[in-house]
């Protein structure tokens, strides 16, 4: 709107509006300054439409940048749930194996030392390694939730101020 406005600002008109007359004969370099001024105001008027499209293609690309990021957003609103489903799936398994641990241990406690068998130790053993490492990616888990969580309100405000710039720049074009 701005740029339009500029654009339609015609030199000549505010020229032929002040007349020829008998200054105009008696001074011939004012017809020469006349020149001057509508090459001026006709430069200027390209410069805006090179702006003009500067900003449109400009604008465009913000507008593809926005649509960008709003996809980024379901994306990891999407990895926030799958993550979920993963984490509740990891702990449900966890308190599964947890259990049988526990009752392989119990079952051992009453067994005499000298009558165990080496290989239910070892296989105790790994287990309770095996706990120990889950437990450990589900904490990774949850903490890549959490930092997907954090990033959706990011992205949001992303998005919303790039809108507001591309309000903006419609409004200068």
């Amino acid at each position: 709107n701005l740029l339009l406005s500029a654009k339609q600002i015609d030199a000549s008109d505010y020229l032929k509006a002040s007349g020829g007359g008998i200054l105009h004969k008696v001074l011939p370099f004012l017809s020469t300054a006349k020149e001057k001024v509508v090459a001026r105001y006709s430069s200027l008027g390209t410069q805006i439409d090179k702006y003009t499209a500067e900003i449109q293609k400009s604008n465009q690309a913000s507008r593809e940048s926005i649509a960008h990021m709003e996809k980024m957003g379901q994306d990891v609103v999407q990895q926030y749930n799958a993550l979920g489903v993963m984490i509740l799936a990891g702990k449900v398994r966890l308190d599964e194996l947890t259990q049988s641990y526990r009752e392989k241990q119990e079952a051992m406690k009453s067994i005499a030392k000298e009558e165990l068998d080496p290989m239910a130790i070892q296989e105790l053993s790994k287990l309770e390694k095996f706990l120990d490492a889950l437990g450990h990616h589900l904490m990774n888990l949850e903490q890549h939730q959490q930092i997907l969580f954090m990033q959706v309100p990011q992205l949001d405000l992303m998005v919303s101020n790039a809108v507001k710039i591309c309000q903006e720049f419609d409004n200068i074009v």
